[in-house]
């Protein structure tokens, strides 16, 4: 039987906008790719002869939106080389390994282009979307989740997809996550060398059970996680958060400092310090934390606004007006990111300076 003949046609017009796609981003980054990119190549010869320029030749037809076309040089690609669509798996996780993800994307594309069916090549594409950057987390939920329906005892996706749903807020769904979760330590069976993922599920289903409310359990997940992986940032992180949200700030900032110690420049985490250190009625140190997080960054209004505050909280009022009047400057630049957002922080900084010039003035 034809390795097409189970293929539906909406599963070939999916793999189609996924090429269109990518090639779209490519072609936006200014980036290109060779042939062992997968990128849609030109074949060097007007006919093709090789399983190389009949797969090449399926592309172009693939984005030309000639499906049948396609089908015909896939086909013939496997007639010529039957282990194709293998070969570019075993490369595609041999660039997962090296953690050349953009060239592992291509190349678990181009084994799904001659096998779709394959969960193996689902999930690797997945993965590779998953770890590069967030803008790819729809396409990685969407192969994972495509791998899992294949493959239903699919441990690994099970974790990878939980990880996409608990990490960027445009596709969070803690419950996802914990289902997830769930499902990947029933199906993980107890080896040594599976501790390092078992600690990575415990710290995302203790992010996402803080992401429910759930503290005690985000505290408890978290603290196995670390038990088995005392560096893993996303368990400081989680449990950090349910402390505070339980007003132990204390053992919040502790958390906090020890990231910071593993990872000086992870992102937020001195700003979700200094919050913490607000709360407990350390203002020096949450000022000290906010004005180390300016000088990385100097165009986030609202590290300003809760710098302002902290110096309202400590009674230094010239310097409190200064960060206000910062605020509204940075979200009346048109081209600020998120500037429609900054309409409700600009009206509490303005809010702010109102009361603090009428104490000035008193």
């Amino acid at each position: 039987m034809s390795s097409f003949q189970s293929l539906s046609v909406s599963v070939f017009v999916g793999m189609l906008l996924m090429v269109m796609q990518q090639s779209a981003i490519a072609m936006a980054s200014g980036q290109g790719c060779d042939r062992g990119e997968m990128i849609v190549a030109q074949s060097n010869s007007s006919r093709p002869q090789t399983a190389e320029d009949y797969f090449n030749q399926g592309m172009m037809n693939l984005e030309a939106e000639k499906i049948e076309q396609a089908q015909a040089n896939f086909e013939r690609a496997l007639q010529l080389k039957p282990d194709y669509a293998e070969d570019l798996l075993n490369k595609g996780f041999a660039a997962l390994e090296a953690e050349d993800y953009r060239t592992a994307f291509y190349r678990f594309g181009g084994s799904l282009a001659l096998k779709p069916n394959n969960p193996d090549a689902l999930f690797g594409r997945g993965k590779a979307q998953l770890y590069r950057g967030t803008a790819y987390y729809a396409g990685a939920i969407r192969d994972l989740t495509q791998a899992i329906l294949l493959k239903p005892d699919y441990a690994e996706a099970y974790l990878l997809r939980a990880e996409a749903s608990s990490t960027d807020s445009r596709y969070i769904d803690y419950d996802r996550a914990i289902a997830d979760i769930n499902q990947f330590l029933q199906l993980q069976p107890p080896n040594p060398q599976s501790n390092s993922d078992i600690a990575l599920a415990y710290g995302i289903r203790a992010e996402a059970y803080r992401g429910i409310s759930a503290y005690d359990q985000a505290i408890s997940d978290a603290t196995q996680a670390l038990q088995i992986s005392p560096e893993l940032p996303i368990a400081y992180l989680a449990r950090a958060g349910a402390y505070s949200a339980k007003e132990d700030y204390k053992l919040a900032i502790a958390d906090y400092t020890r990231l910071l110690q593993m990872q000086p420049e992870y992102p937020v985490v001195r700003t979700l310090r200094a919050e913490a250190y607000m709360e407990s009625g350390n203002y020096d140190a949450a000022i000290a934390d906010y004005t180390q997080e300016i000088k990385h960054a100097d165009y986030h209004p609202r590290t300003y606004y809760q710098r302002g505050l902290a110096y309202v909280a400590k009674g230094d009022q010239q310097k409190a007006i200064q960060d206000f009047e910062k605020v509204i400057q940075l979200t009346q630049e048109p081209d600020f990111p998120g500037y429609t957002t900054n309409q409700e922080l600009q009206q509490l900084a303005e809010e702010q300076l109102q009361k603090l010039r009428s104490g000035v003035m008193m």
